[in-house]
Protein backbone atom coordinates (compact mmCIF):
# COMPACT_ATOMS: atom_id res chain seq x y z
CA UNK A 1 0.00 0.00 0.00
CA UNK A 2 2.75 2.47 1.01
CA UNK A 3 4.36 0.92 -2.50
CA UNK A 4 1.69 1.87 -4.50
CA UNK A 5 1.11 5.66 -3.12
CA UNK A 6 5.09 6.40 -3.69
CA UNK A 7 4.61 5.11 -7.82
CA UNK A 8 1.25 7.17 -7.62
CA UNK A 9 3.11 10.23 -6.24
CA UNK A 10 5.64 10.00 -8.25
CA UNK A 11 3.54 9.50 -11.37
CA UNK A 12 1.71 12.86 -10.72
CA UNK A 13 4.59 14.20 -10.17
CA UNK A 14 5.65 13.38 -13.26
CA UNK A 15 3.06 14.14 -15.44
CA UNK A 16 2.60 17.71 -14.14
CA UNK A 17 6.14 18.28 -14.77
CA UNK A 18 5.31 17.21 -18.41
CA UNK A 19 2.15 19.45 -18.46
CA UNK A 20 3.69 22.51 -16.76
CA UNK A 21 7.17 22.41 -19.19
CA UNK A 22 5.29 21.10 -22.26
CA UNK A 23 2.03 23.34 -22.71
CA UNK A 24 1.33 22.34 -26.12
CA UNK A 25 2.37 18.07 -26.27
CA UNK A 26 5.26 17.89 -27.62
CA UNK A 27 6.74 15.87 -25.06
CA UNK A 28 3.96 13.07 -25.91
CA UNK A 29 4.91 9.68 -27.83
CA UNK A 30 1.81 8.52 -29.74
CA UNK A 31 -1.49 10.28 -30.24
CA UNK A 32 -3.47 13.15 -30.79
CA UNK A 33 -1.48 16.61 -31.95
CA UNK A 34 2.06 15.93 -30.73
CA UNK A 35 2.01 12.10 -32.88
CA UNK A 36 0.89 14.79 -35.86
CA UNK A 37 3.46 17.02 -35.35
CA UNK A 38 6.38 14.92 -35.13
CA UNK A 39 4.96 13.02 -38.41
CA UNK A 40 4.69 16.03 -40.30
CA UNK A 41 8.52 17.20 -39.20
CA UNK A 42 9.88 13.73 -40.32
CA UNK A 43 8.08 14.27 -44.11
CA UNK A 44 9.16 17.36 -44.45
CA UNK A 45 12.50 16.74 -43.74
CA UNK A 46 11.98 14.05 -46.28
CA UNK A 47 10.95 16.81 -48.73
CA UNK A 48 14.10 18.78 -47.70
CA UNK A 49 12.31 21.80 -46.33
CA UNK A 50 14.70 24.08 -44.32
CA UNK A 51 13.01 26.84 -42.83
CA UNK A 52 12.00 26.87 -39.09
CA UNK A 53 8.73 25.23 -38.41
CA UNK A 54 6.39 27.78 -36.53
CA UNK A 55 5.12 24.92 -33.50
CA UNK A 56 3.54 27.12 -31.09
CA UNK A 57 1.09 28.06 -34.35
CA UNK A 58 0.93 24.95 -35.50
CA UNK A 59 -0.50 23.79 -31.59
CA UNK A 60 -2.72 26.35 -31.87
CA UNK A 61 -3.93 25.62 -35.51
CA UNK A 62 -3.14 29.04 -36.70
CA UNK A 63 -3.49 29.01 -40.54
CA UNK A 64 -0.46 31.71 -40.48
CA UNK A 65 1.82 28.41 -39.84
CA UNK A 66 -0.24 26.29 -42.01
CA UNK A 67 -0.29 28.24 -45.08
CA UNK A 68 4.13 28.32 -45.40
CA UNK A 69 3.89 24.70 -45.64
CA UNK A 70 1.00 24.12 -48.33
CA UNK A 71 3.04 26.97 -50.15
CA UNK A 72 6.08 25.10 -50.07
CA UNK A 73 4.95 21.37 -50.87
CA UNK A 74 3.05 22.69 -54.24
CA UNK A 75 4.84 25.36 -55.62
CA UNK A 76 8.26 24.77 -54.47
CA UNK A 77 9.06 21.12 -53.64
CA UNK A 78 8.59 19.87 -57.46
CA UNK A 79 8.94 22.51 -59.91
CA UNK A 80 7.71 19.80 -62.81
CA UNK A 81 4.65 18.79 -60.41
CA UNK A 82 3.92 22.68 -59.88
CA UNK A 83 3.73 23.18 -63.20
CA UNK A 84 1.77 20.09 -64.52
CA UNK A 85 -0.77 21.44 -61.86
CA UNK A 86 -0.85 24.65 -62.55
CA UNK A 87 -0.27 24.83 -66.40
CA UNK A 88 -2.05 21.61 -67.33
CA UNK A 89 -4.84 20.91 -65.14
CA UNK A 90 -5.41 24.57 -64.30
CA UNK A 91 -4.96 24.88 -60.71
CA UNK A 92 -5.44 28.65 -59.44
CA UNK A 93 -2.41 28.45 -56.66
CA UNK A 94 -0.97 31.76 -57.61
CA UNK A 95 -2.30 35.05 -56.95
CA UNK A 96 -5.63 34.15 -55.46
CA UNK A 97 -7.54 34.92 -51.93
CA UNK A 98 -6.97 32.52 -49.12
CA UNK A 99 -10.59 31.16 -49.53
CA UNK A 100 -9.96 30.39 -53.12
CA UNK A 101 -6.24 29.39 -52.18
CA UNK A 102 -7.79 27.04 -49.86
CA UNK A 103 -10.53 25.71 -51.79
CA UNK A 104 -8.08 24.74 -54.81
CA UNK A 105 -6.13 22.77 -52.13
CA UNK A 106 -8.49 20.97 -51.05
CA UNK A 107 -10.21 20.07 -54.86
CA UNK A 108 -6.40 18.96 -55.38
CA UNK A 109 -6.08 16.97 -52.64
CA UNK A 110 -9.04 15.19 -53.60
CA UNK A 111 -8.77 14.64 -57.71
CA UNK A 112 -5.06 14.68 -57.63
CA UNK A 113 -3.86 13.49 -55.17
CA UNK A 114 -6.17 10.60 -54.13
CA UNK A 115 -6.90 11.73 -50.62
CA UNK A 116 -10.33 10.73 -49.67
CA UNK A 117 -12.92 12.21 -48.10
CA UNK A 118 -12.81 11.10 -44.53
CA UNK A 119 -9.24 13.23 -44.51
CA UNK A 120 -11.73 16.56 -45.25
CA UNK A 121 -12.88 17.02 -42.26
CA UNK A 122 -12.96 21.16 -42.43
CA UNK A 123 -14.15 23.34 -44.89
CA UNK A 124 -12.01 25.50 -46.44
CA UNK A 125 -13.80 28.27 -44.00
CA UNK A 126 -12.53 26.06 -40.85
CA UNK A 127 -8.68 26.01 -42.36
CA UNK A 128 -8.77 29.71 -42.53
CA UNK A 129 -9.59 30.16 -38.73
CA UNK A 130 -7.98 29.27 -35.58
CA UNK A 131 -8.22 26.00 -34.03
CA UNK A 132 -8.69 22.40 -35.56
CA UNK A 133 -5.02 22.10 -35.08
CA UNK A 134 -5.04 18.48 -35.08
CA UNK A 135 -7.04 18.28 -38.23
CA UNK A 136 -4.82 20.89 -39.90
CA UNK A 137 -2.00 19.06 -39.17
CA UNK A 138 -3.23 15.64 -40.10
CA UNK A 139 -3.73 17.09 -43.44
CA UNK A 140 -0.69 18.57 -43.80
CA UNK A 141 0.78 15.10 -43.11
CA UNK A 142 -1.38 13.49 -45.74
CA UNK A 143 -1.12 16.06 -47.88
CA UNK A 144 2.76 15.98 -47.94
CA UNK A 145 3.34 12.46 -48.23
CA UNK A 146 1.24 12.18 -51.09
CA UNK A 147 2.66 15.16 -52.99
CA UNK A 148 6.18 13.20 -52.25
CA UNK A 149 4.44 10.19 -53.94
CA UNK A 150 3.42 11.76 -56.62
CA UNK A 151 6.66 13.19 -57.42
CA UNK A 152 8.67 10.34 -57.14
CA UNK A 153 6.08 8.59 -59.40
CA UNK A 154 6.70 11.24 -61.97
CA UNK A 155 10.47 11.15 -61.57
CA UNK A 156 10.83 7.20 -61.97
CA UNK A 157 8.42 7.93 -65.11
CA UNK A 158 10.33 10.15 -66.39
CA UNK A 159 13.66 7.60 -66.01
CA UNK A 160 12.15 4.83 -67.50
CA UNK A 161 11.16 6.55 -70.79
CA UNK A 162 14.67 7.77 -70.61
CA UNK A 163 13.32 11.67 -70.77
CA UNK A 164 15.97 12.82 -68.19
CA UNK A 165 18.95 11.27 -66.77
CA UNK A 166 18.93 12.97 -63.10
CA UNK A 167 16.10 15.82 -61.92
CA UNK A 168 18.58 18.03 -61.95
CA UNK A 169 19.20 17.61 -65.95
CA UNK A 170 15.70 17.93 -66.56
CA UNK A 171 15.39 19.97 -69.36
CA UNK A 172 12.06 21.73 -70.07
CA UNK A 173 10.97 20.17 -73.47
CA UNK A 174 10.89 16.49 -71.25
CA UNK A 175 8.83 18.37 -68.50
CA UNK A 176 6.34 19.55 -70.70
CA UNK A 177 6.60 16.11 -72.79
CA UNK A 178 5.68 13.92 -69.10
CA UNK A 179 2.90 16.66 -68.37
CA UNK A 180 1.14 15.36 -71.51
CA UNK A 181 1.39 12.35 -70.45
CA UNK A 182 0.52 11.96 -67.19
Amino acid sequence: DVGSNLVQRKFETMRARRVNSDPYGFGQTSGGLAYHIEELRCELRGALFDEPLFLEGLAMGDASAVFPLIRFMLLRFSPMLSRLLVTERGYKLLGTSDLLFVEEVIRLARHELNIGDWHMLLTPEQMLAYGHAEHKVAFLVELTRHYRTKHLEMLRSCAAKGDLDSPARATRAAILQLCKTL
